[in-house]
């Protein structure tokens, strides 16, 4: 007699509890398989012999050497060095006589005007301050007694401090 072969189809029950079997024991290899990246290694006995440090006891001084210890003369102190605050590295001088000037820069807030002629002068320009009637403070950069030597001027302040000015003339 032959008998005809049905197929096993699993019920909503059996689905759920095959889903959580292989859920947790995808889990337990995870859990195992990460626990070994934060286990330290086993010691061996030769990472156990490393560990061992010997101390070697200090030789005792000669009478030699204590009497010439006593007989030499102190250290003498050591001075602490003075620190003075930062200060422009020239004076600032208007030494030049000109009326040819390079506008650095333009502002309403006097304060920032301030801050940039530091940053000016801090680098080694001359600078001056120019309020007009607009209430703008103009930071200029000069004088020159040329329109060559402000011309010069004003592409070392473009090389040097990133600043494109124009050239202004004072009446």
């Amino acid at each position: 007699m032959i008998e005809k072969f049905q197929a096993w189809i699993a019920g909503s029950k059996e689905r759920k509890r095959a889903m959580i079997i292989s859920a947790v024991s995808m889990l337990l290899i995870l859990f195992i398989i990460s626990a070994q990246d934060f286990l330290p290694p086993p010691e061996t006995k030769t990472a156990m012999m490393e560990k061992k440090t010997f101390s070697i006891p200090p030789k005792p001084l000669d009478e030699a050497t204590v009497a010439q210890a006593k007989a030499s003369k102190p250290a003498t102190p050591v001075r602490p060095a003075v620190i003075t605050p930062a200060t422009p590295t020239r004076e600032v001088k208007k030494t030049v006589q000109g009326n040819y000037y390079v506008q650095a820069a333009a502002f309403r807030d006097a304060k920032r005007a301030k801050t940039q002629i530091t940053k000016l002068q801090k680098m080694g320009w001359d600078t001056a301050l120019n309020k007009k009637k607009n209430g703008i403070h103009a930071v200029w950069v000069g004088p020159w007694s040329t329109l060559k030597q402000a011309k010069k001027a004003q592409e070392k302040l473009k090389r040097e401090a990133k600043i494109k000015g124009f050239i202004v003339k004072k009446k």
